[in-house]
C-alpha cells in the first residue's frame, strides 16, 4: 500500500512539474463577448450582413489569412475591384510585415473599409491599448485625434448617434448614394476624435454626427483604390445594420467599388479567426485540454497498478561457444564457395609467412623459400600446390584437408 501511496505522490508531482513548466496557461475571459466576425449571431457580429451577401449572390469570402497573402496571385480571383471590411481595434495586431501587401493591394485598386470603435465602445472594443490609434494610422494611412479641448463630461457621446452624409452642389458621395442617415450604436461611453491626413492625399468627410457635427466618416484615395475609415465600428453589425439607412451604405459601397470578378471580403483573421497555426488559440482549445486529461488518466492508471518484475532465476543457460563457433561457420559456409573460402585461407597464410619475411602482403604463394625449408616434408607442399591450384581455378575443394595441412605447416615454421 505504501509503495503505491509513494507512486500516486511521485507521478501527480511529476504532473504538476510538466505541466507549469512546458504549457502556457491562455487566459480564460470571465464571459463571452459577441465578437465582429463573420459567424457571429450576436450583437457585434457580422451574421446577418453574411447572409445577406449570399442571398443576394453578391461574392464573399470570409478572410481567416494575414494581409500578407493578398500579394500571393490566385488566391482571389481578380487583383483588383475587390472590398476588404476590417473592424478594429483588432485582436491580432497587423503585423508589420502585413501593412506594405495591404497598401499596394488597395494602390492596384481596391477597397478597404475600416469600421473603428473611436466614437463608439462596443464591449469587444476593451481590447483597444494605448496603441490603438497608431494602428489605425497604420491600416488606414489616416491620422485620428481625440479632442482634448472641452471637459471629459462633454466627450462622452449619447449610447446611439445618428449620422448624415455630407451633401455638395452635386449632391453626395456615390458612396453614400441613397443614403440619408446612418444609425449607430454604443453601449459604452465613448470620445469624440477628428481625423488629419497624414502625407499629400486629400482627405474627404463623407459624414457627420448629427447632434453635435463631427465628421464621423472620411475618405482618401490610395493609388487606384480607396480607403473608408469610419469613427463608428457598429454599422454593419447584426444589432445596427436594419436601422436606418445603414444597409443601404453597404449596398452603395459595394454598387461602386466591386469590379467584375471582385470579391467582398470580411477580415475574421485579425478578430482571431484564423486559418493558419496559432499557438494561443491550440492551447485554450477545451478538446485539448480533454485529451491531456485522458492521457493523464490512463499514465495514473498504469503507475498505480503496475506489478513488480519477478526477479530473475537463479539458474542461467551456459553459452555454448562450440555451438556458437558451429552456427558461425554455417553461416559462412552458406555465403562463401568452398574454393572461395580456401583462397581466403591460402591468402592469410602466405601473408604470415610475407610478414615474416619483410615482403609485401599481397597473398602470393612463396614456393621457392618453403621448398629450402627442411621442417616442411615434401609431400606436404605437394598436396598443398594440387589444393592451392584447384582453389585458384574455381574447383572444389576439401576445406577440412586445406585448414589441416595450413596448421601443421604453421606450427613446423614456428
Amino acid at each position: 500500500m505504501k509503495e503505491h501511496l509513494a507512486s500516486a505522490g511521485f507521478a501527480l508531482g511529476a504532473l504538476v512539474l510538466f505541466w507549469l513548466l512546458l504549457f502556457p496557461k491562455p487566459e480564460r475571459s470571465q464571459s463571452v463577448v459577441p465578437q465582429p466576425v463573420s459567424s457571429e449571431a450576436g450583437a457585434a457580429g457580422y451574421l446577418g450582413l453574411t447572409r445577406w451577401l449570399e442571398a443576394e449572390h453578391v461574392p464573399l469570402v470570409v478572410w481567416r489569412g494575414r494581409y500578407t497573402r493578398l500579394d500571393v496571385p490566385g488566391v482571389l480571383p481578380s487583383g483588383t475591384g475587390n472590398v476588404l471590411v476590417t473592424t478594429m481595434p483588432h485582436a491580432l495586431p497587423v503585423r508589420a510585415a502585413e501593412r506594405p501587401s495591404l497598401e499596394r493591394w488597395v494602390q492596384r485598386g481596391n477597397t478597404l473599409v475600416v469600421l473603428a470603435a473611436l466614437a463608439d465602445t462596443p464591449p469587444w472594443s476593451l481590447i483597444a491599448d494605448q496603441t490603438f490609434l497608431a494602428q489605425v494610422r497604420q491600416v488606414a494611412q489616416i491620422e485620428v485625434q481625440a479632442f482634448d479641448t472641452k471637459p471629459v463630461a462633454k466627450l462622452l457621446a449619447p449610447a446611439h448617434v445618428v449620422l448624415q452624409p455630407m451633401t455638395t452642389a452635386a449632391g453626395p458621395h456615390p458612396l453614400l448614394a441613397g443614403v440619408g442617415s446612418i444609425a449607430t450604436v454604443s453601449e459604452l461611453p465613448a470620445s469624440r476624435f477628428r481625423a488629419v491626413p497624414v502625407d499629400d492625399a486629400p482627405l474627404l468627410a463623407l459624414a457627420r454626427r448629427v447632434d453635435n457635427g463631427d465628421d464621423a466618416v472620411w475618405l482618401r484615395a490610395l493609388g487606384r483604390g480607396v480607403i473608408v475609415l469610419s469613427a463608428y465600428a457598429s454599422p454593419f453589425s447584426n444589432e445596427a445594420l436594419g436601422d436606418a439607412d445603414n444597409a443601404r451604405w453597404f449596398a452603395a459601397v459595394v454598387a461602386q467599388r466591386l469590379g467584375r470578378g471582385g470579391r467582398v471580403l470580411l477580415d475574421d483573421a485579425h478578430q482571431g479567426i484564423v486559418d493558419y497555426y496559432d499557438s494561443h488559440a491550440f492551447f485554450a482549445d477545451p478538446r485539448l485540454h480533454g485529451s491531456l486529461g485522458w492521457i493523464v488518466l490512463a499514465w495514473l492508471v498504469f503507475v498505480l497498478g503496475a506489478r513488480s518484475l519477478a526477479p530473475a532465476g537463479a539458474g542461467g543457460t551456459r553459452v555454448d561457444d562450440a555451438a556458437m563457433l558451429k552456427v558461425s561457420a554455417g553461416f559462412y559456409t552458406h555465403a562463401l564457395s568452398p574454393a572461395a573460402t580456401a583462397a581466403r585461407l591460402f591468402e592469410h597464410f602466405f601473408n604470415s609467412l610475407r610478414r615474416r619475411l619483410h615482403l609485401r602482403e599481397n597473398g602470393a604463394p612463396v614456393w621457392d623459400w618453403l621448398e629450402r625449408q627442411a621442417r616442411v616434408p615434401g609431400e606436404r607442399l605437394t598436396e598443398l600446390r594440387r589444393l592451392h591450384a584447384r582453389a585458384a581455378a574455381g574447383r572444389a575443394v576439401n576445406l577440412v584437408r586445406v585448414q589441416t595441412l595450413l596448421s601443421s605447416l604453421s606450427e613446423s615454421l614456428t
